[in-house]
């Protein structure tokens, strides 16, 4: 069974909540536990404890630092946790999301996937406090940036130094870029049956249309469950060969990145994805019962 570390920023765009729900849906993964970024990483870690509340399911839940390493201002949406009611019953403590990966990777040297859906703080705080964490890691899944424009992708621009430390990690390492994540459009009509479902199913459904409401679209861009995709069903995507990510900054922010295939690099990026697949992985995992 494979072992897995969630690392979200949950609670802004829906696409976390998402891939929340699909993970827990799946029974060939042990989810080690949840470790929150970015922000009010406090508030992040109470709503993750609500939907597994909801879910009734126990889970070990951390809360990582609020500040990111370069400084950047933190860009929340406004909404977050505002569909959740009252979370102060959520108490956090004990020790913390950077604690926790070094800890887990220690105890499970070269067993364990993380899957990083967030900004990349946490990730290159644990790299920078444990000089062994970096080789011990199995695997790295990354939902971030954007190899088709010059843009700067949301997870990678957040922090650029994060971002900095953990593309020169060497650590085993797959992109899903926000140009293939992109590409899967659900409209919220493909979303109803949630409401028949239980009331965390009710609860993501809301989630799911406020946002879309937010952003004045109809269509949800199932970003982070597609990345979690790329690690459970990597045939619906083909990737490149090894390579190197490199950022390309104005000032101190990230104007874009750039993918160059190497030899001496250690990361890939998908490169296509069958769209339909995706679609219908997505929306059969989030119509399963949780187990």
């Amino acid at each position: 069974m494979r072992k897995i570390i969630l690392d979200t920023d949950i609670g802004t765009d829906v696409d976390d909540a998402m891939a929340l729900m699909y993970l827990l849906n799946q029974k060939d993964v042990d989810v080690l536990g949840i470790s929150t970024a970015y922000g009010d990483t406090k508030l992040r870690g109470q709503i993750v404890r609500h939907y597994l509340d909801l879910l009734g399911k126990e889970l070990p839940v951390y809360a990582g630092p609020a500040k990111t390493l370069s400084g950047r201002e933190v860009w929340i949406s406004g909404g977050e946790g505002s569909l959740h009611g009252d979370l102060s019953r959520y108490l956090s403590g004990g020790k913390n999301s950077v604690d926790f990966m070094i800890e887990a990777v220690n105890t499970y040297p070269n067993q364990i996937e993380i899957l990083a859906i967030a900004p990349l703080t946490n990730i290159a705080l644990a790299i920078q406090q444990d000089t062994t964490f970096a080789s011990k890691i199995k695997h790295l899944q990354i939902m971030g940036g954007d190899f088709e424009r010059e843009f700067a992708e949301h997870n990678f621009k957040a922090d650029v130094e994060a971002l900095r430390i953990v593309m020169e990690s060497k650590i085993s390492t797959t992109i899903v870029p926000l140009n293939i994540t992109g590409q899967v459009a659900i409209p919220l009509s493909d979303f109803a049956f949630l409401k028949n479902l239980g009331p965390v199913q009710k609860l993501l459904h809301s989630e799911i249309e406020g946002w879309l409401e937010l952003r004045n679209d109809s269509v949800n861009n199932p970003h982070d469950p597609i990345n979690i995709l790329a690690l459970l069903h990597p045939e619906i995507f083909t990737f490149s060969r090894k390579g190197i990510v490199e950022s390309h900054i104005d000032g101190d922010e990230l104007a874009f990145n750039r993918f160059i295939e190497s030899e001496a690099g250690s990361i890939r990026i998908a490169k296509s994805i069958d769209t339909q697949k995706a679609k219908e992985f997505i929306l059969d995992g989030l119509n399963e019962q949780i187990v």
